[in-house]
């Protein structure tokens, strides 16, 4: 059934990263903006994403871009993350050029997200919009990063800034998190392109015992590199995210034989049935979606016992708690303070953990199936639950209005 309880109302929503960007917390804020557009909301885009020469998507609401389109044969959609942090003083620029073109009264809404919002460190473009050219105007931001894993000055200057509204990913971070006021947790959507699309491959077929997504630190790479070279019976697909490039994804498959780097898979369910497995060590989390998408594909789960992943997916995933709790509970200090020879110890002594435990679970073909059939539930569970807060979240932007 379509509602329409933000008919009448219009929304401007700034960032710099947008569709056809790709990455985790840019994909559920573009589906945010979908859902708030299906509500029978009216809304414009800013971004400094740019788009490719060749586009025919159609969006179903307004997209302005302030930086020049580019070629798809260069540029991945992973490649575009990079490219929309160019230039930020002068895009900003741009940005407050095209508002002052709007009337006062034209939006009910300012939503931002990232770097020209709530994550800014410099001239809070956000601020200076709802202060100076669209006073009085409802503030929400969309905060889909870790928020109790960032440095206290990012967390002081960045995120407490007062927003009438702050969007979180994670009901974990609405309760730890003391210095944010009227903050409300939305998790992100599935989507049915997280979904199968083609009948479940059996397990037993999967040609990768493991697959892992986004090689970066915070995300686990250095236990998965370790367990890669524990572990040279084992096959791993390794498939890049949009963040950060490095020369040691490049050189993986000349390293180690049971290593295959993906390349882009316009439908991730593809990605997800070649894998038996899917490894989750991660140490910084802002909702813990991949798991779910994973479980619901068929594969088995290992992940890091990490509060919101465990929040976002309770009964299926085979959890493991083999970092220090500190790491867990703050990991940018962590990463940041300690030395190099301590985090190696710590990434050392988890790989040993991991594959001790996977060992054990991969030879029982019992527990296996167990795991696997909690997960293709879980999604039930998961959509009534982003259902839930969905529904408490759109009363919320109307008491904010009224």
């Amino acid at each position: 059934m379509l509602m329409t309880r933000l008919k009448g109302k219009h929304i401007l929503y700034i960032t710099e990263i947008f569709h056809p960007a790709s990455g985790g917390g840019e994909k559920a804020t573009y589906e945010h903006m979908c859902k708030l557009h299906e509500e029978g909301a009216e809304i414009t885009v800013i971004t400094a994403t740019p788009d490719y020469l060749d586009s025919t998507h159609e969006y179903p609401f307004e997209v302005i871009r302030v930086a020049d389109p580019l070629p798809r044969q260069k540029y991945s959609r992973a490649d575009l993350v990079g490219e929309s942090y160019r230039d930020y003083f002068h895009r900003a620029a741009k940005v407050i050029d095209i508002v002052k073109t709007f009337p006062k009264d034209k939006y009910d809404y300012l939503f931002c997200y990232g770097r020209w919002g709530p994550l800014t460190l410099g001239p809070n473009l956000f601020k200076r919009i709802s202060e100076q050219y669209l006073k009085g105007i409802i503030t929400v931001a969309l905060q889909y990063d870790p928020i109790s894993s960032l440095p206290n000055a990012w967390q002081d200057a960045g995120i407490n800034r007062g927003w009438n509204l702050t969007v979180l990913g994670s009901p974990v971070l609405v309760d730890t998190w003391d210095n944010i006021t009227n903050s409300i947790p939305v998790v992100p959507f599935i989507t049915d392109s997280d979904l199968p699309t083609k009948p479940i491959v059996p397990w037993e077929d999967r040609p990768y015992d493991f697959g892992f997504i986004n090689p970066t630190h915070h995300k686990g790479f250095n236990t998965i590199l370790k367990l890669i070279s524990q572990m040279p019976d084992k096959k791993f697909i390794i498939k890049p995210g949009g963040y950060h490039h490095s020369v040691v994804i490049d050189k993986l498959e000349a390293w180690f034989p049971n290593v295959t780097v993906a390349g882009w898979y316009e439908d991730m369910s593809d990605f997800y049935m070649e894998c038996k497995s899917i490894l989750y060590p991660s140490l910084w989390e802002g909702f813990g979606m991949v798991p779910i998408e994973a479980a619901a594909n068929g594969c088995l789960v290992f992940a890091n016992d990490h509060p919101i992943i465990r929040d976002a997916n309770p009964d299926f995933p085979i959890f493991i708690n083999a970092y220090p709790q500190e790491a867990t509970n703050n990991w940018f200090t962590y990463y940041h303070e300690k030395p190099d020879g301590q985090k190696h110890q710590m990434y050392l002594f988890a790989a040993e953990e991991w594959e001790d435990t996977i060992r054990d679970i991969f030879a029982d073909k019992d527990i296996i199936d167990k795991h696997i059939s909690i997960g293709l539930d879980a999604m039930n569970k998961h959509t009534l639950r982003q259902d839930n807060l969905w529904n408490a979240y759109i009363e919320r932007l109307l008491t904010l209005s009224s």
